[in-house]
């Protein structure tokens, strides 16, 4: 925290930056046509990074300020440069490089809800279709549809020869809960 907050005051003292909305972490290259606002300031308070936006009239800058219209909640993303020591594991925050517009969930997503979206999917029909040979489209389905409110990805057992998605930790197919999770391994 004491890093961040030097890269926190660094950033600062150099004005004010462009702020990108809803930029995927590992898209370094920015275009102007990505801006959404620009930061006047940002602090740490109670080991949370907050700051002031103001908002452009830039397509990016009015979607954002439509959302927050309509009570959607936004966060800040911080993009910093650091070092790591492979020996020790270590990482240093050398510099806050930017600022960027996230859309935050206000909840996590629960087990119930997930099933709840399997049964609305469910009827005897897509059961047979998504447990003989398109498993791996139902799964694809359930990542696409929580991945923005949970952590998801493709599982793959060789065994069973079957695709399912790990949702919070727990693997989800066109019947629900998979309760035996031995052999399953991430799909990249």
């Amino acid at each position: 925290m004491d890093e961040m907050a030097k890269a926190i005051e660094e950033f600062n003292k150099n004005g004010r930056h462009i702020c990108w909305l809803d930029k995927p972490a590992n898209e370094l290259s920015m275009s102007l046509s990505d801006a959404a606002g620009r930061v006047q300031t940002v602090w740490i308070e109670d080991d949370k990074v907050k700051g002031i936006v103001d908002l452009l009239d830039t397509p990016n800058g009015l979607a954002a300020q439509s959302l927050l219209d309509n009570d959607c909640e936004l966060k800040l993303g911080l993009r910093m440069l650091c070092t790591s020591n492979p020996e020790t594991d270590e990482i240093h925050i050398n510099r806050l490089v930017d600022v960027g517009i996230k859309a935050a969930p206000s909840e996590p997503v629960t087990e119930s809800e997930i099933l709840y979206f399997i049964k609305g999917m469910t009827n005897y029909g897509t059961r047979l279709v998504f447990l003989n040979g398109y498993c791996y489209w139902f799964a694809y389905i359930l990542v696409e549809r929580f991945k923005r409110y949970a952590r998801c990805c493709l599982m793959y057992n060789q065994i069973l020869g079957h695709f399912a998605a790990s949702i919070n930790g727990k693997i989800y197919d066109i019947d629900g809960v998979i309760d035996n999770t031995e052999g399953w391994e991430e799909w990249d």
